[in-house]
């Protein structure tokens, strides 16, 4: 089969022809149809988590696909890949096929394409988990998003327009990106004073802001918060540090709540499971930017770079060569 590896910390994985995996009592061997790429494997693959899988390895913590061999699963069974170490201490999903723990495995629901089953769980128990038990959202809050082009983003916007949010902006670093953000979010592009007085004089003071991106940025938008309001710091993409100004953190009166999923599993699964129905009945829409494997590269440069769209998800399928395409939602077809 074939597999993405990783040889040295920090470097592009390699495409290459390994033998097809074996399974032990307790694990299930699994075709691999999508898996996402994601910041949390980027880190992984550049050493940054310890102890990390032995070199080389092949990347990717989820995944879903159709079991092979199972002493649990039917083959042909549709499932999901959720944990198992599969990424951190073993081999991943970034290949044809992956042994996956019985136990990291879950039935797909009918209907559900590989792509969105494989790609659907992080962003939106992030974006659920942000908006209601992190930083309890009100209906009639103004709320604004970051990286509103993005997975978590794009569903926070459109959670928030369905929670009540009297307004919602969207904030997005390029304008090439404005039009994946959903519809009804009233759209910025950029960063710096502008933005924040655009912000501030639109909004009145904003209630709620999930900041998806981090870095400088953050301590940017502080001054067009409301009083008392709420900041639920999910991702930091754009910079894992920050500088803030006391005096205008105190005068403003904001409080800043970092968002841990691991903190809170049952309410992860079940804030999954409510936005996956959302996203099968047609009330959400989950942007995708699919890969090839042979464009894997491709897509680990563009999501390091901030040029993707919506979820990053590769398709191992034999011989597949594609474009990368984005994909879900009516308000963009088309790769940014």
């Amino acid at each position: 089969m074939r597999a993405a590896r990783v040889h040295r910390w920090g470097s592009v994985p390699v495409i290459e022809e390994v033998p097809d995996p074996v399974a032990k009592p307790g694990e299930s061997i699994v075709r691999i149809a999508a898996a996402p790429v994601g910041h949390f494997d980027l880190s992984v693959a550049r050493g940054e988590h310890r102890p990390g899988p032995p070199l080389p390895y092949v990347p990717g913590t989820d995944g879903a696909g159709q079991v092979l061999a199972s002493q649990v699963y039917e083959p042909g069974t549709s499932v999901r890949i959720r944990g198992g170490g599969l990424g951190l201490r073993r081999d991943g999903t970034w290949a044809e096929q992956a042994v996956v723990p019985d136990d990291a495995l879950e039935p797909v629901p009918a209907g559900v394409d590989a792509a969105t089953a494989a790609g659907f769980a992080v962003p939106a128990s992030a974006a659920w988990t942000a908006l209601h038990h992190v930083g309890r959202l009100q209906p009639g809050e103004r709320v604004a998003v970051t990286g509103a082009a993005g997975a978590v983003g794009s569903l926070t916007v459109q959670l928030a327009g369905r929670a009540g949010a009297a307004k919602v902006f969207g904030i997005v670093s390029r304008s090439d990106k404005s039009r994946a953000v959903p519809p009804g979010a009233v759209v910025i592009v950029g960063r710096g004073p502008g933005v924040t007085e655009r912000l501030r004089d639109e909004s009145g003071g904003i209630d709620l802001l999930v900041d998806t991106v981090g870095g400088p940025q953050l301590p940017e938008l502080l001054p067009a918060m409301s009083p008392g309001g709420r900041v639920v710091l999910v991702g930091y993409t754009a910079g894992r540090s920050v500088t803030l100004d006391l005096p205008t953190l105190m005068d403003v009166d904001v409080s800043l709540l970092p968002l841990n999923l691991f903190r809170l599993p049952a309410r992860t699964q079940t804030a999954a499971a409510t936005v996956l129905g959302l996203i099968q009945d047609g009330d959400l829409d989950l942007p995708m930017t699919r890969f090839g494997l042979d464009e894997l590269a491709s897509a680990v440069e563009s999501l390091a770079r901030g040029e993707t769209v919506g979820r990053v998800v590769v398709l191992p399928t034999p011989g597949r060569h594609s474009v990368p395409v984005a994909d879900g939602g009516g308000y963009d077809q088309t790769a940014a």
